[in-house]
């Protein structure tokens, strides 16, 4: 029951946010920020930098890390975006949020 009272108020705050969210998320997915394409890559590290910020403000911690260089068919490299390591929380009596976002993938443990 306790589960599903969550996730009536989640619900409810998303609907009652819902033009806010649609247009961050537009935004969002206006910036070309496709990590295979070698062109993109300062707007990859741009959403990464917007994705790490989002978690600070929702009061979290972050760490990104530079996860080094990536070296293309043409012999050049460029830097790999970085990797979001991040926290919400620090209550040790309630479940935290661990989240892991990289270009290629994004995890969170509860």
């Amino acid at each position: 029951k306790q589960w599903y009272q969550r996730r009536v108020a989640i619900t409810a705050g998303i609907d009652d946010n819902k033009d806010d969210l649609i247009k961050h998320l537009a935004k969002c997915v206006a910036v070309k920020s496709v990590s295979a394409w070698a062109h993109c890559r300062p707007e990859v590290q741009r959403m990464v930098d917007h994705a790490a910020n989002m978690i600070e403000e929702l009061g979290g911690t972050v760490e990104k890390c530079d996860v080094g260089m990536q070296k293309l068919a043409d012999g050049s490299t460029i830097p790999l975006p970085n990797v979001i390591l991040g926290k919400l929380g620090t209550d040790k009596s309630k479940k935290n949020s661990l989240c892991i976002w990289s270009s290629r993938r994004a995890t969170c443990s509860y």
